[in-house]
């Protein structure tokens, strides 16, 4: 009797076990790694798929739309994020965060969420749950900040850094990429700087010992890139017979892997600080997101130098809680171009707008 008992409960294990392994991998698996820009392409391929997906952390959020979707305010907390591949030092990229991420405020990763800073690098796991006027809205089950970081002081360095490649002050870009480098980036900022340097002292200034110091970083960082690879080749050729390096060629900064696949690896990167914790259960509210305000930004023609005086963001610009103080200024070249000599920049995701009539969606029913 007892031995049933026994095969009886071990064989419930069992089931369960294996359902969780069947929906998340028992969360140490390692779903497939998704860009956000390629979710948003087209969402209705990647529902209820388990994917792992590399962000920008912008902050909390308050946009629920009841019976629509799978979230309601009682029960999830709402969080946006920028696809890690936007460039967010720039007035375009800073506008294009994603909003519409949840996590349950009852499971153990909602007190992760709750000490991240805005600008965070992470890794998150979760499957796109609902799939609103296009909109794929994300649940979220894991979390794991990235080394490195980001924050006013070299976001704006970035900001002058790529302006003045765009301007071909090529000194001013060096040492403006160079004071980001000290500051600690997250990794893929660093591969993009050696990148962009080792471009620089290779094709306009010729300085090749430069370019190979450059290129040997960049390597480090990301062994597998067929560009630093091809830069590296035509680096060394040069400095041993001399000559000069050929007309730039256009370059693409390479996808990384930014998770370990083993969750082993990722000791010493939890999160430490306090966070503020949200009342769970607390009476719902009326939702009144102003949903105009997550339309697409104008767009702005690249080619074209903006004679607007310098533009100023403080936090009010952003709904999300931004955890410093300080104002992010911008250059007055706003847009970012590398021009033909550097990289084409992946096509930005467009959201479609939406119409003010969409602020009390609640209300409709």
């Amino acid at each position: 009797m007892l031995n049933k008992k026994l095969i009886c409960i071990a064989l419930i294990t069992f089931i369960l076990s294996v359902s969780v392994v069947c929906d998340w991998e028992d969360r140490k698996g390692a779903p497939p790694v998704v860009y956000l820009s390629q979710i948003l392409e087209n969402p209705e391929s990647w529902l209820d798929v388990p994917v792992r997906v590399p962000l920008r952390y912008s902050g909390p959020r308050d946009i629920f739309t009841a019976y629509f979707t799978a979230f309601d305010r009682d029960r999830h907390h709402n969080f946006s994020a920028w696809d890690i591949h936007t460039h967010i030092w720039q007035k375009k990229g800073f506008n294009n965060d994603y909003p519409f991420f949840y996590v349950e405020k009852d499971a153990k990763e909602f007190r992760a969420f709750l000490r991240l800073r805005k600008f965070d690098t992470i890794a998150v796991m979760g499957k796109v749950v609902s799939i609103f006027r296009g909109k794929p809205y994300f649940k979220i089950v894991w979390v794991c900040k990235q080394s490195g970081f980001l924050n006013v002081h070299n976001l704006t360095l970035l900001n002058r850094a790529s302006n003045a490649y765009k301007n071909r002050s090529f000194d001013d870009a060096i040492s403006y990429y160079s004071q980001v480098a000290k500051t600690n980036p997250p990794t893929d900022i660093q591969a993009m700087i050696h990148k962009v340097m080792a471009n620089i002292f290779l094709y306009h200034k010729k300085n090749y010992s430069a370019a190979m110091s450059e290129l040997m970083q960049g390597l480090e960082l990301a062994n597998n890139d067929p560009q630093l690879l091809d830069m590296h080749t035509q680096c060394d050729y040069y400095l041993k017979h001399g000559g000069e390096a050929p007309a730039p060629v256009m370059i693409n900064f390479e996808l990384q892997d930014y998770f370990p696949e083993d969750k082993s690896e990722l000791t010493g990167t939890e999160i430490v600080q306090p966070g503020s914790y949200t009342t769970v259960g607390e009476p719902k509210k009326e939702d009144t997101t102003n949903y105009s305000q997550y339309s697409e930004p104008t767009n702005t023609d690249s080619s074209a130098t903006s004679d607007t005086s310098e533009e100023e963001f403080s936090e009010n610009d952003e709904e999300g809680a931004s955890n410093s103080e300080e104002e992010f200024s911008y250059d007055d070249n706003e847009d970012e171009s590398y021009g033909e000599d550097f990289y084409e920049e992946d096509e930005e995701f467009s959201s479609e707008e939406f119409s003010e009539d969409d602020g009390d969606v609640e209300d409709r029913e």
